[in-house]
């Protein structure tokens, strides 16, 4: 078995990275998804085209998904629990909501808008 890693976790593995391409889907954007490692997806991040406010949601999205993947490995690790990759993207969805709206100035945030991530009007 490989040693695991951060990268290996949350940027390498077929889970991460399926959860990071149904991620990218939902934001509307494209990024290379050929980046497997955490160094290398956020200095994407740091690169990609948009305005200060888009690119600190997406900041915010991304720093929550690695959250969301460690805590899916770690049921999966200590206590046998196998996640589902629709129910993580699920969570992370209600997660990111949540974060932007209570710890943002993006106070006219609606649900409906962000499960379709049609908020580009508000962050653009």
């Amino acid at each position: 078995m490989d040693l695991e890693t951060c990268d290996n976790i949350l940027a390498s593995c077929i889970i991460s990275c399926s959860i990071r391409w149904c991620i990218l889907v939902w934001l509307k954007i494209s990024l290379p998804s050929n980046q497997f490692s955490i160094k290398g997806l956020w200095n994407l991040l740091r690169r990609f085209n948009g305005s200060k406010r888009c690119k600190k949601v997406v900041g915010v999205v991304f720093l929550n998904t690695f959250w969301t993947i460690w805590m899916h490995r770690n049921e999966l690790q200590f206590n046998g629990r196998i996640g589902l990759i629709a129910k993580a993207l699920e969570e992370m969805q209600e997660m990111h909501f949540l974060s932007v709206e209570c710890r943002s100035k993006f106070k006219d945030l609606d649900w409906g808008w962000w499960r379709e991530f049609n908020v580009r009007n508000l962050i653009n």
